[in-house]
Formats: C-alpha cells, sequence, structure tokens
C-alpha cells in the first residue's frame, strides 16, 4: 500500500536489494507495482554496507535523476 500512494502523489520510489534479494520478474508484481521495474535498484550488502549507504544518501540528495 505504502509504495502504491507513493507512486499516486509522485514520491520518489527506490527500490532497495539487501542480501540475496533480486528485482522480482513482472509476473510476480501486481499492476500497480510494475513502475518498480523501471526504477535503479540499489543493493546494500553487509561486506560493504558503509559505502552503500553513503551511495544511497548521496543520490536521494541530488536532483533525482539517478532514480528514474
Amino acid at each position: 500500500m505504502e509504495t502504491e500512494t507513493a507512486f499516486n502523489n509522485q514520491r520518489k520510489v527506490v527500490p532497495v536489494l539487501v542480501g540475496s534479494a533480486r528485482i522480482p520478474e513482472p509476473s510476480d508484481l501486481a499492476e500497480s507495482l510494475q513502475p518498480l521495474l523501471r526504477k535503479h535498484a540499489r543493493e546494500l550488502s553487509d561486506s560493504r554496507w558503509e559505502y552503500d549507504i553513503k551511495k544511497l544518501a548521496s543520490a536521494m540528495s541530488g536532483d533525482g535523476t539517478s532514480f528514474q
């Protein structure tokens, strides 16, 4: 519901993959969540957690074009 609400209110949505998570297949998502597949997911791993978080924060504080 939160993701659908964000899309409906034209908010930034950043898919984040943690651990061994993968981008779902289109058939695994409801139609209302299909826009997630057009977004660049950010991967966060234990081995480079600090670096990944800094990169994510840096991208979020910019103009948002890296999330298109």
